[in-house]
């Protein structure tokens, strides 16, 4: 058995830090994730007792004032210095010499939001770079992780750095947003007594932000805590997807762009249709900020069957965000009580069916497990096509193709009931099944997947579903 550290989750993560720690030389960990993931609670908690040196850059302030308090924390934490420094290379030189004179048989350095501590023209990075290649590496009991919100700073400057620190990280952690089954930990530890029913429903509107999640009051009801969160007058989050993306890229102005657009089509953009829509110019940036965003779970990036080497499509995909654009964008004026009248509105339940198949996508592992697929090979895709010899088109936003010849065809159904296929429905899943076929090799089969929250209602138009995947499958933890 491993240490506790009161952590939900993170097992993972925190199997793989104490591995550094326990390690016979110097390592470099850099974690990174969206905002209010809880990369800095992580740390904390895992080397809290640990720590020989820690610090955090503040933000949007000068060369002089980051230098400053860094030689602040160093004197706080025990270094004897005698004069402030005038460069970084003067502060890592600094650090070193304070490093040599602990005693700790493992010396952890956590500096956290690093990105904010590279100024325009300081020489961060070069000092950053010297610091690991001839303090660090020469000896073998060094820790030091870094951290940072702004996660294209991390990167673009650390993890692709072309300089000092190429291929210089030991460790790389990208932190993700909890899953529904690690939701369900935290509500009960919190209190909450939330159904798994409403546990979706709020992950809908917050997906796994351990930060959003904090902030709920046991005794509220999800739409109570939703309600007074983001509509109050003074709600914590009212304004927190101005927040978002400025915290997290460099230069957001262009990342905006590109979600407002995604947030529009909520089948994605190929990156020749985001270009044309954002008016930024098709260069290696914007790839770059594709990538980013993807790499921060903020969009997903798939390929359509059979078409998986070119015209990729990006989806928005952060919960909070797509929440943002259906009901706070555009609604200034939208104050608590109004926001639970439009609860019961037909727009806000065709927002919960499409908010439920996004939890799905987030929960591929999970229902690859529950169908007893976890250890084929398969990929995970979509697929559109137009109409052909009489068969109209259409459109499948889930799709397994596994390598025992089997495509899994996914519809996702958000229900309070077992869910009832029509004669209507069932002829849009036959239609479904019929164009894919024209498309799939004739040696693979096609089964028809449901995933609703409590399976479907059993009558003449039933038989046709292959396997039925319950909301509880969703909470089954696959990681």
């Amino acid at each position: 058995m491993g240490r506790d550290y009161g952590l939900i989750g993170r097992q993972t993560e925190i199997e793989r830090l104490e591995k550094a720690y326990a390690s016979s030389r110097s390592e470099f960990v850099a974690l990174y994730g969206r905002r209010r993931v809880g990369k800095t609670f992580l740390i904390e908690q895992v080397f809290k007792e640990r720590m020989v040196f820690k610090h955090t850059g503040s933000y949007k302030m000068t060369k002089a004032l980051l230098l400053q308090r860094f030689y602040t924390a160093l004197n706080k934490q025990g270094a004897k210095l005698s004069r402030p420094f005038s460069s970084w290379d003067e502060a890592f030189a600094a650090l070193g010499d304070f490093l040599n004179a602990s005693q700790a048989e493992r010396k952890v350095v956590f500096i956290d939001e690093m990105p904010w501590m590279d100024t325009p023209r300081s020489g961060f990075v070069s000092a950053l770079e010297y610091f690991w290649n001839t303090f660090a590496v020469p000896r073998q009991d060094i820790l030091l992780i870094i951290c940072g919100s702004a996660s294209s700073w991390i990167i673009s400057k650390v993890l692709k750095n072309r300089g000092g620190l190429h291929n210089r990280v030991t460790c790389r952690i990208n932190l993700a947003p909890f899953t529904l089954a690690e939701c369900e930990l935290f509500s009960e530890k919190c209190l909450l007594r939330y159904s798994r029913q409403q546990i979706v429903d709020a992950y809908m509107v917050f997906g796994g932000i351990p930060f959003y999640w904090s902030k709920f009051e046991a005794g509220k009801s999800v739409m109570q805590n939703v309600s007074s969160l983001c509509f109050a007058e003074n709600g914590e989050l009212r304004y927190e997807y101005n927040e978002i993306y400025a915290s997290q890229f460099e230069s957001p102005e262009k990342y905006y762009r590109i979600i407002a657009e995604l947030g529009r089509k909520k089948k994605g953009m190929t990156r020749a249709e985001l270009i044309m829509a954002t008016g930024l110019t098709s260069n290696g940036q914007i790839s770059t900020m594709l990538e980013n965003l993807c790499e921060c779970g903020f969009i997903r990036r798939y390929s359509q069957l059979f078409n998986r080497k070119k015209d990729a499509v990006y989806q928005l995909m952060d919960n909070f965000t797509l929440f943002y654009f259906a009901f706070m964008a555009d609604r200034a004026n939208l104050d608590e009580e109004s926001f639970r009248m439009l609860m019961h509105s037909s727009s806000y339940i065709a927002w919960q069916g499409r908010a439920f198949e996004r939890v799905c996508m987030q929960h591929v592992r999970e229902l690859k497990k529950a169908l007893g697929i976890a250890g084929i090979i398969s990929d995970v895709c979509a697929w559109q096509g137009k109409e052909k010899d009489g068969v109209p088109g259409a459109q499948i936003d889930l799709l397994i193709a596994r390598s025992d010849n089997i495509v899994d065809l996914c519809e996702m159904k958000y229900t309070d009931q077992p869910y009832a296929i029509t004669g209507r429905y069932w002829k849009t899943l036959e239609n479904k099944r019929r164009r894919l076929a024209m498309e799939v090799p004739e040696k693979q089969s096609i089964h028809i997947v449901m995933v609703c929250p409590y399976g479907i209602k059993v009558n003449q138009f039933s038989d046709s579903v292959t396997r039925v995947v319950s909301l509880d499958s969703l909470f089954d933890a696959a990681r």
